[in-house]
């Protein structure tokens, strides 16, 4: 009976184990499929910057490369005699440790340390390359200490910056003489991937307390650690306390490198790192406030253009009575004349000085002078434009005013022909001279008036079409609206990128547990 069910149950656990396997290849290949389509995505959104596409192609290299070099920099984090020796001494202790072999390619390298960039990687002969063109050198050397092949160690003089060289590390070593020099530059850099190497013991523990980022590790108890392994390498456990309390252990543990997924997650991560370094978020802040302030600007600047233009409004119903319109003959010449001067010396005048202090204040924050330059060009060619209008939008008038007084005059003309040579009374007479009169400045009181609103009534759509256009494009030309759409636009970017690396981490972490089972 036992014998039987094994028998029924045997295949089924086959098809079962089966089952289960081809689920986990197939969870394995769709982590992989997915983190690989996040990785095109983010290059896709990185493409025009340099930085980030190398760090991304770091960690696809990570991901295909059956072993990836793990590589290292090594810099002084300040110019000062002492970092700039602190960093040759670091570098000198580990590549001059008991367990490299000494070459004179390493001596070469060593002379010119400290002025120029030095890429050195380990392999089986040695070897050191000059590039001419980059001023650089590499150095191929033994990888007895390191017992890796798929390590690099970049060292950078001091204030030597380049992006795309510092993108592909994937960890960082500072070396400082001074412990405030560390606390004050760590502000400016991300902490996750730096590692502090002091050239002296820091006698006083609360300064190194939960400060796990700085090693002492060219301390005297590591030099002296050394000195001693290289004169009997061989009696490495007698002075194996020395060597633990010396620090150095720890570095050169912390260069052997991890599986690749853990590498990868380590990129990751720095690359999240290197993203919020942008500050995206900060700077659309930044560049929305100042956008937001400068069409606040315009908004008050427009209600002084509105207050100016209902002001220009009474003073012109004024100059109007002034000249009246029985006064009219006499004041045909006067009237598009006193209207200029009006429109010169009154109209937009405030509008005009709070503009001017509006684009000042603007380009104290940094925006575009020529811009606003040229908007008070604009601003003056508007009320030129007014200006020379006038002339043209008056000729209506003085046509009518000179159709009006023919009509007189040939009502005068008919009336005195009437009376003189036909004999008429003299009551007709003057009743037809009474009637053209007065039908006549009746007709040039309505065409005045029609054309006073007219007048009025175009000038205010002019001005409120020049505020509208002229509003949009001050604004839209501004380097303070293309900053705020640029930012906008990185901020999207970036936010977009953390949440795919969020995404990747995640599927790294589901990649691992279905690679463990």
């Amino acid at each position: 009976m036992l014998k039987m069910t094994f028998m029924n149950w045997a295949p089924r656990m086959l098809f079962l184990r089966k089952y289960s396997t081809n689920v986990a290849s197939k969870s394995i290949t769709t982590f992989q499929t997915k983190l690989n389509d996040n990785l095109s995505r983010m290059k896709k959104l990185t493409q025009d910057q340099p930085h980030l596409i190398s760090r991304l192609n770091a960690i696809t290299n990570a991901l295909t490369v059956k072993t990836p070099k793990h590589r290292i920099l090594l810099q002084s984090l300040t110019s000062s005699q002492n970092d700039i020796a602190c960093s040759k001494t670091i570098l000198q202790a580990l590549l001059t440790s008991p367990f490299l072999p000494k070459v004179a390619e390493l001596d070469e390298a060593l002379k010119t340390l400290g002025q120029e960039p030095l890429f050195i990687s380990f392999a089986d002969t040695p070897i050191i390359q000059k590039n001419a063109r980059y001023n650089s050198s590499h150095l191929s050397i033994p990888s007895d200490f390191l017992q890796v092949h798929n390590l690099e160690i970049t060292y950078l003089p001091a204030n030597y910056t380049d992006n795309l060289i510092s993108a592909t590390c994937h960890s960082t070593y500072m070396c400082s003489s001074s412990y405030l020099n560390i606390v004050n530059d760590r502000a400016s850099r991300p902490a996750s991937h730096i590692t502090y190497l002091l050239d002296k013991d820091l006698t006083d523990a609360d300064l190194i307390k939960n400060e796990p980022q700085i090693l002492p590790i060219s301390s005297p108890k590591a030099l002296s650690a050394i000195e001693i392994l290289r004169k009997d390498a061989g009696q490495f456990a007698q002075y194996k306390e020395l060597w633990d309390r010396s620090n150095f252990q720890a570095l050169r543990n912390s260069f052997l490198t991890e599986d690749n997924y853990e590498l990868v997650e380590k990129l990751l991560k720095s690359f999240k790192d290197a993203i919020s370094s942008e500050n995206a978020g900060q700077k659309y802040i930044t560049s929305k406030n100042s956008s937001n302030f400068m069409l606040s600007s315009l908004e008050e600047w427009a209600k002084c253009f509105h207050a100016d233009t209902e002001s220009f409004e009474v003073q012109l119903k004024a100059l109007w009575k002034k000249l009246g319109f029985l006064q009219l003959y006499k004041n045909i010449d006067a009237w598009p004349n006193s209207l200029k001067d009006q429109l010169r010396k009154s109209y937009l005048k405030e509008s005009k000085l709070e503009l001017a202090f509006l684009l000042g204040e603007l380009s104290r924050n940094g925006d575009d002078k020529k811009n606003f330059y040229s908007a008070m060009k604009d601003f003056q060619t508007y009320q030129e434009t007014c200006e020379q209008n006038v002339s043209q939008k008056f000729q209506a008038l003085k046509k009518q005013t000179l159709y009006v007084t023919l009509f007189q005059g040939f009502g005068a003309l008919g009336s005195l022909y009437l009376y003189i040579v036909a004999h008429a009374s003299m009551y007709n007479s003057f009743s037809i001279f009474a009637v053209t009169s007065v039908l006549g400045f009746y007709v040039l009181q309505r065409s005045s008036s029609k054309w006073k609103q007219r007048f009025w009534k175009e000038q205010l759509e002019d001005s409120r079409r020049f505020e509208r256009t002229f509003r949009r494009q001050l604004f839209e030309k501004s380097s303070l609206y293309n900053q705020n759409i640029h930012q906008e636009k990185l901020k999207a970017e970036m936010d977009l990128l953390s949440s795919q690396v969020d995404e990747s981490l995640n599927c790294l972490r589901n990649l691992r547990v279905a690679l463990q089972e």
